[in-house]
């Protein structure tokens, strides 16, 4: 679940820039972007969040986790 990330993709766009730190304080920067991907992999996670939703896969893997694995059973 990619947040966003202060790269230079996309340059089409308005502002191809509100994607930086010093426009989005949210943006995260593609090393701590792959911080959070780096800790996933390691801990053997299927689903990855990354700044802001990390928090939010964390969660729904708490309440819901079990109930997905049951039915990914079936």
């Amino acid at each position: 679940m990619p947040p966003t990330v202060s790269t230079d993709l996309h340059r089409e766009r308005e502002d191809p820039d509100d994607n930086k730190k010093e426009k989005n304080n949210a943006a995260l920067s593609v090393d701590e972007f792959m911080g959070f991907v780096r800790g996933g992999l390691e801990e053997g996670r299927d689903v990855i969040g990354a700044g802001m939703s990390d928090g939010v896969v964390r969660e729904w893997y708490e309440v819901f986790g079990g109930r997905y694995e049951e039915a990914a059973k079936k």
